[in-house]
């Protein structure tokens, strides 16, 4: 006979998964409709890297749509409190989730990196950028793969009449290591190793300078994010308490891919802080429509 499915009714956290994942996705939408009302309206240069972000942030908010409809169907519950009608559909809209968020993540880190491409006056960084924007998308592109495959017939993995033929669970957690090493770098490369040497020899003022490196830099918080995924990935499916194990992953993986996209906004937004603070930070004549790097600090 089956075993029984881990059940503990007063323990159940899908407002925790949908409130902690509003905020993050609300503010992500909300710096980017500045970004794209300052770049399309105000300085009217919009470019590959906005193109990113607009393609994020439409990943980030049909996630969150997904989340909510996994929740619904029992995410952040143990899976012997899930009525047994509502069980197939939260696996399979949960597993959906981590598919789009894993490219939602890797777009926003190619916004970035097509961000540092406009501004980037060397021709080391140019390479530097651009190599590590091809390593991301293969990467993320194997990922991807790895997620859709690990099963001969994916829908076992939310249908159990369907038999289980999927790869073993240490394999399954190799590949999640993997994965969130390869996320750290990147992180880290995209927020701090490639933007700071770059824009220290920027032509602009210090102040200039530190507010952009600040910006930039809030993209290691996204590393913080990753980081704390890790004890949940230790213990998940251990006990094939799937959407009970998952809730800290869905959060720490939202979490990760919205403070991204709300790092990689800041920096454009100055001209948005000039015109409202009516201040004088930074070189340039507010009123020019100089397409390209200029766009960016003025």
């Amino acid at each position: 006979p089956m075993p029984p499915l881990p059940s503990n009714p007063a323990e159940n956290d899908s407002v925790r998964i949908v409130a902690a994942t509003m905020v993050v996705t609300m503010a992500a939408f909300i710096t980017y409709l500045a970004r794209m009302y300052v770049r399309v309206i105000m300085v009217r240069s919009a470019g590959l890297d906005d193109y990113f972000m607009t393609l994020a942030v439409a990943l980030s908010v049909s996630g969150q749509g997904i989340v909510w409809g996994s929740v619904v169907n029992g995410a952040g519950r143990h899976m012997g409190d899930i009525p047994l009608e509502n069980l197939g559909a939260g696996l399979k809209l949960n597993f959906i989730s981590q598919a789009i968020y894993l490219v939602a993540i890797c777009i926003v880190k190619l916004a970035v990196g097509a961000m540092l491409l406009r501004i980037a006056s060397v021709a080391i960084y140019k390479v530097i950028t651009k190599s590590l924007m091809g390593f991301q998308a293969v990467w993320s592109t194997m990922c991807l793969l790895t997620l859709l495959l690990q099963c001969t017939d994916i829908r076992a993995l939310w249908d159990p009449t369907i038999p289980m033929h999927c790869w073993g669970e240490d394999t399954l957690h190799g590949l999640s290591y993997s994965n969130l090493a390869v996320s750290l770098f990147t992180d880290l490369a995209f927020a701090l190793f490639i933007p700071v040497p770059m824009l220290w020899n920027l032509n602009v003022n210090r102040r200039t300078r530190l507010s952009l490196v600040g910006a930039l830099g809030l993209g290691t918080f996204a590393c913080a994010a990753a980081f704390v995924k890790i004890p949940s990935l230790v213990n998940y499916g251990k006990t094939g308490d799937w959407l009970w194990d998952s809730r800290d992953i869905t959060i720490w993986t939202i979490v990760e891919c919205n403070i991204g996209i709300v790092a990689a906004n800041l920096p454009t937004l100055r001209p948005l802080f000039k015109t409202i603070l009516g201040s004088t930070i930074g070189s340039g004549d507010g009123s020019r429509k100089t397409p390209g790097a200029s766009s960016y600090w003025r």
